[in-house]
Order: structure tokens, then C-alpha cells, then sequence
């Protein structure tokens, strides 16, 4: 009974992969298919996906700068260098400017109603402008932000100067410090480092890392989700804290909200926007409007603002550690530039060049997002002469566009000063294989507010101390792990003041 059951899954499986075949469309980039099943072995999903791509020979190695892979039913493109990526993204960016249906962005988002990971059309549009105008109303870049941040830096800079001399790891005073900035901006309030709340944050960020982590499993095989697995035990745990948690943060500024000219913060900025389409009879954009997709744009705006960011800071400081004659460059130059009277400024900007260049060049050889969103194309179209069906995922790998030997010498070597020109001054990125914060339509919301808090946060942090590894330690691991973003292992820094 049981072999001719087996036999005729086998056989059911094999048909369905030959009808695959045989419907397959025509002109695709190179590349192979994998049978469900086997990609488990080729694709393992405790391996970051970076990797998975290169040693499948994806990453402008074997098939070239686009590339396409087939995981049973899923049709994958995998954009690996910059020219292909700025034709999809800027050339034919509202062709590329989809999202795919994955199951755990679906469950995630309840069924894709946010901005980050939502589908491309007119519910996607409203959102993005909605964020957008309240990043503007907030002041991104001005004074009001710098204000706010500065209070963070110097909350952390107080928690450093009580662990002088001593071991410590620096991520939860670096992420409560980046979190409170978002929660300025989405709630208007912030959070200490002992609020119970900020426990339960940062084991809702825990649960996503090992979501996303694994979650390929579920588009392999969505049966899957039907079963007690341990992934689906971490998503109902997420969602039952999403639902909880930002629920009540929108009914309590439901409570207090009042139509004013003058929003306090991002949430008040939606609940205008909806209350709006409501009175408005006319107005064809309220189904966009609901409670479910508000969630999932405050879900968006607080998660990819803070886990990003507090990334790639400690990043930063991992790099520092690891390399500490690139940290003494940058320190002479705030010397140089800031002096030892005063504390530096966003007005600095443009005046520490090796500072920002080690930033940047940071975010090129960690790659914090290896492979970037997932993008989905909205209409049949082409791509370096190949056609790309309607609905196909597309992958952009950033970090083999970051580590590209034909627009980086030494790839592999961490040299801040490659982004400088021969007078020493920041080169024009635009014109590099670098692209971190994605291109066109899709490219991250909260650039500008990104790049103001790494500046501040870390020219204070590297203008007050001295960042070493302890002693008998073992530096930093490059390697990362993947989750959200590819985050550094955990690590432990010794600080000393300067001076």
C-alpha cells in the first residue's frame, strides 16, 4: 500500500516537472532548474543567500550578469552586476517595481497590505507618498532630527563611559538608541533600555531574523504551513506581537487624534490620510486605507528603519575594531577638521570626507542586504536581450554588485580611501557599482534619514572614544549571519576616552 502510494508521488512529481519544462517560456537568461526536493540540498537555507547564488555559479560567474533559476514551480532571475541592474530599476523601473507573493511576507504583512514588501500599484502608491510627506513634515536632515538623535548619542555615550576599560557588547544600547529615533517619527515616544516593551521588541527581531532566514521553505512547499513546523510556531509568535503591539499604538492615537493642520508624528499622518478618504465620497483610494494596511506601513517604517540601521552602525564598529589604523585616520581627521572644543554636527557633512568614505565603504564590503527585496516584474519585458515573463521574481545581488573585480581592485580589501578621488574628496556614488539603498521606483524611503543617522551617531561615538578588541579575544567575524539583513555575529568592544 505504502510503496504504491510512494510510487505514485514520485510519478505525479515527475510529470509536474515535465510539464514545467515543456511550458517553460523561450529566450530566458541562462541558467538550470532544480527540482523542488533537491533544492533543499543545493539551496540550504541556513546558508546566506549571497552565498547560495555563488555557489550555484549565479554570481556573474558561469551564466553571466543575468541569470535565471528555476525552484520547482518559481521562475527566478538573478540580476550580478550594476549595467543590468540600473536598466531594470532606472531604464524599466516601473517594469521591475513589483513584488512577489511570498508566504512569509504574506503572513508577515497580512497579505501584502504595506509598503516595503506590498505590490506595486495604487494602494503601494498612496502609502510610499504618506511616509514620504511625514519623513518631510518630521525634518529629516534638519534640525529638528539632529536634535533628536543628538539626545540618543549622548544617552549611549553615557552607557559607554560606565563601561570604560571593560569588555562589553554595544548592540542593545545601539539599537534602543536607533529605535527611540523611529519611534519618535512613527509614535512621537521612546523607549529605555529596561522598558519591558523594548524586551518584547527585540524578541519580536529575533523571531523575524529566523523567519526570513528559513522562510524559502514555505514557497517550496506551502503545504507546509498547514503543519506544527518550527517556522510557523515563529510566525504565529510575530504576528500575535504585530497584532497586539501595533494595534494598540494605532487605536491609542485613534483615541487621542484630532484634525489638525499639524500632525505630531507618522501614525497621526496616516490616520489623517484615512479619515480624509472617508468623508470623501468621491475618493476611489479607501479599500488602501484600512486598519490592516496601516499596520503594515507603522510595521514597515519601524522595522526597516531600526534594523537596518543599528546594523550597519555596529558594523562600522566591528570594521573599526578589526582595523584600527583606519580608526585612527578617521579620528585625526575629526581632529583636524572639529577640534577638540566643540562636537561634531550635521553642518560637518561634506567636511569629513575619509569619515564618510569609511561609512560607505563599510556598507560595500558587509552588504548589510546581500540580495536586497525581491522584485517582481509587472509586465512581459526584456532584459540585456533575454525576455523576462510577467510575474517573474527578480533578485538583484548587491553584494556580488558590491564585490564586482571589474569595478572594485582588491574586492575583497577593506580600503576606505577607494572612494575618494586623488584630491581626497568623496567620489560621486552614482557613477559606482554601489547601489545599497536600491534604485528607482523600489529604492529605500528612508535613505536620507539613514544616512543623517549614521552620521551623527557615529562621528560622535568615534569622536568620544577609542574603540579595541579585548584582550585575547578573537576580532570580530566578518562572516555575518542572515536574517532580516546580514547582521555581525555577536561581539564585545573595549571603549577609552580620547581625551
Amino acid at each position: 500500500m505504502f510503496v504504491e502510494v510512494g510510487v505514485l508521488v514520485f510519478a505525479a512529481i515527475v510529470l509536474w516537472e515535465i510539464y514545467l519544462i515543456l511550458t517553460e517560456p523561450r529566450n530566458l537568461p541562462p541558467g538550470f532548474r532544480v527540482p523542488s526536493l533537491i533544492s533543499l540540498v543545493t539551496f540550504p537555507t541556513n546558508v546566506s543567500p549571497h552565498k547560495r547564488l555563488l555557489n550555484a555559479g549565479l554570481s556573474s560567474g558561469k551564466y553571466g550578469d543575468v541569470s535565471c533559476l528555476r525552484i520547482g514551480r518559481q521562475l527566478m532571475v538573478v540580476v550580478s552586476s550594476f549595467e543590468t541592474a540600473r536598466e531594470a530599476l532606472v531604464q524599466k523601473g516601473f517594469q521591475f517595481a513589483g513584488r512577489p507573493s511570498l508566504e512569509v511576507a504574506k503572513q508577515i504583512t497580512r497579505d501584502g497590505k504595506d509598503v516595503v514588501l506590498g505590490d506595486f500599484g495604487p494602494g503601494w502608491r498612496m502609502h510610499r507618498k504618506i511616509v514620504l510627506s511625514a519623513l518631510k513634515t518630521y525634518g529629516v536632515g534638519l534640525s529638528i532630527l539632529e536634535n533628536k538623535i543628538s539626545v540618543e548619542a549622548e544617552a549611549i555615550v553615557e552607557t559607554f563611559q560606565t563601561n570604560l576599560g571593560n569588555p562589553f557588547n554595544p548592540r542593545p544600547n545601539i539599537v534602543n538608541a536607533v529605535l527611540n529615533i523611529i519611534c519618535a517619527i512613527l509614535f512621537g515616544e521612546r523607549y529605555s533600555l529596561n522598558d519591558p516593551e523594548f524586551y518584547e521588541i527585540e524578541r519580536f527581531h529575533s523571531s523575524l531574523t529566523r523567519i526570513f532566514a528559513k522562510g524559502q521553505i514555505l514557497d517550496i512547499f506551502p503545504l507546509l504551513k498547514y503543519l506544527p513546523v518550527q517556522i510557523m510556531r515563529d510566525i504565529k509568535e510575530a504576528v500575535e506581537f504585530r497584532d497586539r503591539f501595533f494595534e494598540r499604538k494605532l487605536a491609542e492615537h485613534r483615541d487621542k487624534f484630532q484634525d489638525a493642520e499639524t500632525v505630531p508624528d507618522l501614525t497621526y499622518e496616516l490616520l489623517k490620510a484615512a479619515q480624509e478618504a472617508n468623508t470623501d465620497q468621491e475618493c476611489t483610494t479607501k479599500e488602501y486605507l484600512t486598519d490592516d494596511h496601516l499596520v503594515g506601513t507603522m510595521m514597515d517604517v519601524f522595522l526597516a528603519g531600526a534594523e537596518t540601521t543599528a546594523t550597519t552602525i555596529l558594523w562600522v564598529l566591528a570594521y573599526m575594531v578589526s582595523y584600527p589604523e583606519v580608526q585612527a585616520c578617521v579620528q585625526k581627521e575629526f581632529d583636524d577638521v572639529i577640534g577638540r572644543e566643540r562636537l561634531p554636527s550635521l553642518s560637518d557633512r561634506g567636511s569629513l570626507p575619509y569619515f564618510e568614505a569609511t561609512i560607505k565603504e563599510t556598507i560595500r564590503h558587509a552588504t548589510p542586504f546581500v540580495v536586497g527585496a525581491p522584485h517582481k516584474t509587472t509586465t512581459d519585458t526584456t532584459l540585456k536581450g533575454y525576455n523576462i515573463p510577467k510575474d517573474t521574481m527578480v533578485i538583484f545581488n548587491l553584494w556580488q554588485i558590491h564585490h564586482d573585480p571589474r569595478h572594485w581592485k582588491n574586492p575583497n580589501d577593506f580600503e576606505p580611501t577607494r572612494f575618494l578621488d586623488e584630491q581626497g574628496k568623496l567620489l560621486n556614488v552614482s557613477t559606482l557599482s554601489y547601489m545599497p539603498f536600491s534604485l528607482g521606483p523600489r529604492a529605500c524611503l528612508g535613505e536620507s534619514l539613514a544616512k543623517t543617522e549614521l552620521f551623527l551617531f557615529l562621528s560622535r561615538l568615534l569622536y568620544e572614544f577609542k574603540f579595541e578588541n579585548p584582550p585575547d579575544v578573537p576580532p570580530p567575524d566578518m562572516e555575518g549571519t542572515f536574517g532580516v539583513v546580514q547582521s555581525p555575529k555577536p561581539y564585545k568592544v573595549v571603549v577609552k576616552k580620547r581625551f
